[in-house]
């Protein structure tokens, strides 16, 4: 009965994301100085040498960390349920290119030729096909993810093999840090440098979210904090935010976001347990479904865009309203994107049910 009423599927998994989402766009807003141009100001708190904006802005970073661990509990699990084969696999990895080139085509394309940039059929395409990030640097993450998709099913065959998820979850940090350190000495920069590179990055985050359904650890968890009466509200709302400097003062990030990844998934499951109706929960619900577009839809306010629409963003002065402002510009375009993906989806399904 206790393993039914702990609640951590895809529901809760989409409300996490909206969570994420949030910190990842404060973090791009306030926690890198250096993308904000001259005269896109806002009114910030001081705090020691920085603001007070800027040191949770650089927590935000641990959003990927927190996106990598979702997918590979949510791949793990999606095994565990139903066997999968290569064609389901390259189905799920097409459905993650598809609305990639949607955002391409109706939205970087059109502001590119708006804004007169330098264009072409390999700038285009390069775009199209992740290996070139002049428009969406953020697109990293997203190249690292089809192929973490194409190859999960060997890290799955490899996790139940030798079926020792505590020693994948301490072990795959430290390997993710040896193997960057290869590529860097062996591979000359480029599309196979990039391809290895964010792979080995990214990786250990994905392991940590399928050690974790492995091992069904938050469960064991959980557990013993009821038998223990630490299970308050208020214990895990303090935990986590001690991560914010705990994180802030520990040295090797990427070696440890592993576990503060995992830490922060599993205090936000807690709290969120039994409330997903809440209002509260149900936008951040909202905001998950749209997470995704979202995390690359803002990029047109940085990077090559920026001198044209960064001041649109930071208008509002006040960095809560500049985040809520950021995600409601994004909104419109993203219902759109993930109209057109549905439907494109279901009519490729239908032209393959005809045949």
């Amino acid at each position: 009965m206790e393993q039914k009423q702990y609640k951590f599927d895809a529901k809760e998994s989409q409300i996490i994301k909206g969570i994420a989402i949030l910190i990842m766009v404060f973090h791009h807003l306030f926690g890198n100085q250096e993308w904000i141009l001259e005269g896109n100001e806002f009114i910030s708190i001081p705090l020691g040498e920085y603001s007070l904006e800027y040191y949770v802005g650089v927590f935000g970073k641990i959003c990927i960390s927190i996106y990598a661990f979702l997918s590979g509990y949510g791949l793990y699990a999606s095994y565990q349920r139903k066997k999968q084969n290569l064609g389901m696999v390259l189905k799920r990895a097409f459905s993650v290119l598809l609305n990639w080139w949607l955002i391409v085509v109706l939205c970087f394309l059109p502001l590119a030729l708006m804004c007169k940039q330098q264009m072409d059929a390999k700038v285009l395409l390069g775009n199209l096909l992740l290996v070139n990030n002049t428009w969406c640097p953020f697109s990293d993450y997203l190249l690292f993810y089809v192929i973490a998709i194409l190859t999960f099913p060997g890290v799955y065959w490899i996790l139940n093999k030798v079926n020792k998820p505590l020693f994948f979850f301490w072990g795959m940090p430290l390997v993710g840090m040896v193997l960057r350190k290869v590529v860097d000495l062996t591979i000359p920069q480029g599309v196979l440098y990039q391809l290895v590179y964010f792979y080995v990055l990214y990786l250990p985050f994905v392991v940590a979210g399928s050690c974790v359904y492995q091992s069904g650890a938050f469960l064991k968890i959980h557990r013993w904090l009821k038998e223990k009466k630490w299970s308050k509200i208020g214990i895990k709302v303090i935990l986590l935010l001690a991560l914010i400097p705990i994180r802030w003062l520990s040295g090797n990030k990427l070696m440890l976001d592993s576990f503060f990844a995992t830490v922060m998934v599993f205090l936000l499951v807690e709290l969120i347990q039994g409330k997903e109706h809440n209002l509260c929960f149900r936008v951040l619900n909202f905001l998950g479904k749209h997470s995704t577009n979202i995390w690359f839809l803002h990029a047109v306010f940085f990077f090559s865009f920026a001198e044209h629409t960064q001041w649109i963003l930071y208008f509002p002065r006040v960095p809560f309203l500049i985040t809520v402002w950021c995600i409601v510009g994004c909104l419109p375009f993203s219902w759109i994107i993930n109209l057109l993906h549905g439907k494109i989806w279901s009519s490729m399904k239908d032209g393959r049910m005809e045949k």
